[in-house]
């Protein structure tokens, strides 16, 4: 009788789960513009790192509600020094692709989790900065389809890591 109980219980949360979880159809294209602050962490080189600025742009494809992939076109600038050189102003572009996993998408709330690999590179020529492939995790949330908070951590497999935190506009996307 108990064992009954449990699995009425369990069937009704699960039809109820269902019958909530509304399927939003979306918009097959969005973009974005986003800005931040990016700090550079970890560096073979021993780096000190001082905070700077993070822009971005993005066109994302939605495949279905659930997941995205796109293209992400970054700048960022800091300030680094090194043992061995004066400080030393680094912008960075990095063109990557992208990919999300959206968590049951709502109206007001939308959490994510995606990752990117691309190719950063020094705009200056900067000896201090070794340019190359980087990959990069990254969460989120969207809130009413409009505002993008997010954080990523850049690994640059050249030996330097960029922890960033951004806000941005999304155009598009938005449900039909």
């Amino acid at each position: 009788m108990k064992f009954k109980n449990v699995l009425l219980a369990f069937v009704a949360v699960c039809a109820t789960n269902i019958a909530t979880a509304q399927v939003r159809d979306v918009q097959r294209f969005e973009g974005g513009v986003s800005a931040g602050i990016m700090f550079p962490g970890i560096n073979s080189k021993t780096f000190t790192g001082y905070p700077g600025q993070q822009l971005a742009v993005e066109l994302r494809f939605n495949i279905g509600n659930k997941f995205d992939v796109g293209a992400q076109f970054s700048l960022y600038e800091f300030k680094q020094e090194s043992s061995y050189s004066d400080a030393a102003y680094m912008k960075v572009i990095s063109p990557s692709i992208i990919g999300d996993y959206n968590w049951r998408p709502s109206e007001f709330l939308n959490l994510f989790v995606g990752a990117g690999f691309g190719f950063a590179s020094d705009v200056d020529g900067n000896a201090d900065f070794e340019s190359g492939f980087e990959a990069f995790p990254r969460v989120g949330l969207e809130l009413y389809d409009k505002v993008r908070l997010s954080a990523d951590y850049r690994i640059n497999f050249a030996g330097s890591g960029y922890m960033g935190f951004t806000i941005g506009y999304v155009f598009g996307g938005r449900p039909k």
